[in-house]
């Protein structure tokens, strides 16, 4: 935004301190999660309706961390843990072996990206 490609560079100042405030951002956030959750709900109900399904089945929320075995994994598995343990859910943690060797990019969060 302080680059100019949101708003033009003379109107950030009082778009931070006046819409992009922690609230507001809340509150798209909440907007947002809901927004995608009556969608998803939306294409569960057609799926069940179009493969004839009447019974509802048991869900639970599921966490899926994708490992590398690069440094920062253990980080992952801690964050997935958590936000698992949140909802009362279950974490999976599956391994992934890149094609791109160690030649890709490290993700900001890794302890190696520095």
């Amino acid at each position: 935004m302080a680059h100019g490609n949101i708003y033009p560079a003379e109107k950030v100042d009082v778009a931070l301190s006046h819409y992009f405030r922690v609230g507001n951002l809340g509150a798209l956030r909440e907007l947002a999660l809901l927004w995608v959750a009556e969608q998803v709900d939306d294409q569960l109900a057609a799926y069940r309706k179009r493969h004839g399904i009447d019974q509802r089945w048991e869900t639970r929320e599921r966490v899926v961390v994708a490992l590398d075995g690069q440094p920062g994994s253990d980080y992952l598995l801690r964050r997935g843990h958590r936000i698992a343990a949140r909802v009362n859910g279950e974490m999976i943690g599956i391994h992934v072996r890149s094609t791109e060797g160690l030649s890709r990019v490290r993700p900001p969060w890794s302890p190696s990206a520095a």
